[in-house]
């Protein structure tokens, strides 16, 4: 079959340029991969770490090498394994999970190119292609000690053996850093091609420049806080440094002579939302309990919008609360794990409720937010939700009933790696996508608590400090260019201080 006469670049998913290439005019060019502030491969796929918790091996997206450029960096510790340790490219030409459909057919581009930099050490760096089926995995090639340089990046080529291919294509390439000691390897592009050389002298292509994104961070316990100038001095400073740019901050209320919701310390609520402000940062009033989803609850939590816009009126703008935030997690009540009546009955009761406080809240001049799973997207295996809401027009899924009601919403995507198809911006995919679609301010969260209470697996609480910072800068860079996302919410202020200072 005559090979294609195009050269065609493609990054984050947009064709830059499709041209009759002059170095050869039968030379056809598949890029697969340059890591430039994504977690998305130009296939669709999501790349991610394989064979080893955080404490072992680490990822982060970087900018590195001569000349700079945005790389995926891959860092084994020195007692990690000896073996089983790396990273996973797919190579799907269509969305991440959507089973074998859209394997890559590499039968007529043969060599495989990868930009690379690091410092193997004692270790090697082994290249191989899985297939689209069960069977073995096709080395390509390793790299030992001088193979890589740690300040410059150099173009590895290897040859794709005809025989043993697999013909519905091929899923991923995958890089595996063995032998002992610490090694890293930053990979800057992937590429096939049908010439072992041409295609390796084409430019690098430096980061995209980010965009700022929100930061915002759950306070709890605020009674503790507000009434102290030292903490909230403390709490503040750690805003400004942290570069904090929303507070959701827990409220306290007690049952006044007549029946209705009070706030406790109201002077010095009025007085923290007013250094809050000054100091740039937007101030959520939180509460939260999954027994408030209940219908025979939701006069309390009526009660407490009532109570903040009593607040709100009886003090000057720069005092006043600017959002409401609920924090209810229904699928922790028993009635939820009953049955499948008793958990579309909360799910009704659910809805409802967040309908009400979004028009009472909206009434006082505030906005609403929520805090939802990650999971309400989930399908079955004929691909329907499993999350549905009754309504007159039939069922509706969850998350797209959920999202509509409200203006704000902290997805809680606790997971312990910002890449990967289980990674913090994997999950939430799907919620990005829908918040884009009806204008909603969605963020990814991560979770930096501890205890038993905090399920094993989904907090960075459990890691180093340092691999925080690099999984934050990474979500970063990539969080200021996923559409549909404006920011990263942060569980919560005593942990997450706890960490860092």
């Amino acid at each position: 079959m005559r090979r294609c006469p195009w050269t065609v670049w493609v990054c984050g998913g947009m064709v830059l340029s499709a041209s009759i290439s002059l170095a050869s005019s039968h030379e056809t060019v598949i890029e697969v991969a340059r890591f430039d502030n994504s977690v998305r491969t130009v296939q669709g796929g999501l790349f991610h770490c394989i064979g080893a918790l955080p404490n072992h091996l680490y990822d982060r997206l970087v900018t590195t090498g001569d000349p700079a450029s945005g790389a995926w960096r891959l860092d084994v510790a020195a007692g990690a394994p000896k073996k089983g340790l790396g990273g996973e490219v797919p190579l799907f030409d269509n969305a991440y999970g959507k089973g074998s459909h859209g394997l890559l057919d590499v039968s007529r581009t043969p060599y495989l190119h990868a930009r690379l930099n690091g410092e193997l050490g004692d270790r090697s760096l082994h290249v191989e292609l899985v297939p689209g089926t069960d069977g073995p995995a096709i080395a390509l090639g390793t790299l030992t000690g001088d193979g890589l340089d740690a300040g410059a990046w150099r173009v590895h080529t290897w040859t794709i053996p005809a025989e043993g291919l697999d013909p519905s294509g091929v899923r991923a390439i995958r890089l595996m850093l063995e032998g002992e000691g610490q090694a890293w390897v930053a990979v800057e592009s992937l590429w096939f091609s049908s010439d072992a050389g041409a295609a390796s002298a084409r430019p690098v292509v430096k980061p995209a420049e980010r965009r700022p994104i929100r930061l915002a961070m759950w306070v709890w316990k605020t009674r503790d806080i507000v009434p102290d100038p030292g903490r909230v001095e403390r709490l503040l400073g750690f805003c400004k440094r942290q570069k904090i740019t929303d507070l959701f901050c827990q409220v306290h209320a007690k049952k006044s002579a007549d029946g209705e919701l009070e706030l406790i310390f109201e002077d010095e609520q009025r007085a923290f939302n007013t250094a809050a402000h000054r100091a740039g940062i937007k101030v959520h009033a939180l509460d939260g309990d999954p027994h408030f989803v209940l219908k025979r609850n939701h006069e309390r939590t009526f009660k407490l919008v009532e109570a903040l816009d009593r607040f709100n009126q009886a003090g000057p703008p720069e005092g006043r609360y600017d959002a409401v935030h609920m924090d209810n997690e229904p699928y922790v009540l028993k009635e939820w794990k009953k049955d499948a009546a008793s958990q579309q009955a909360i799910i009704q009761d659910y809805i409802e409720l967040n309908r009400e406080l979004r028009r009472r809240a909206n009434a006082a001049g505030m906005e609403y937010g929520v805090d939802i799973p990650f999971w309400w997207d989930k399908v079955d295996e004929s691909g329907k939700r499993v999350y549905n809401v009754e309504t007159d027009d039939g069922q509706v899924p969850l998350l797209d009933a959920i999202l509509p009601l409200v203006q704000n919403a902290g997805i809680m995507s606790y997971r312990v790696r910002a890449t990967g198809s289980n990674g913090i911006v994997g999950c939430s995919l799907t919620e990005f996508e829908l918040g884009a679609k009806l204008g909603i301010d969605v963020m990814a969260s991560i979770e930096t608590a501890v205890g038993p209470k905090v399920e094993k697996g989904i907090t960075f609480g459990a890691y180093p400090a340092g691999y925080l910072l690099q999984q934050l800068d990474t979500l970063e860079r990539v969080l200021a260019h996923q559409k549909g996302c404006v920011g990263l919410a942060i569980h919560y202020y005593k942990s997450f201080e706890g960490m860092l200072e």
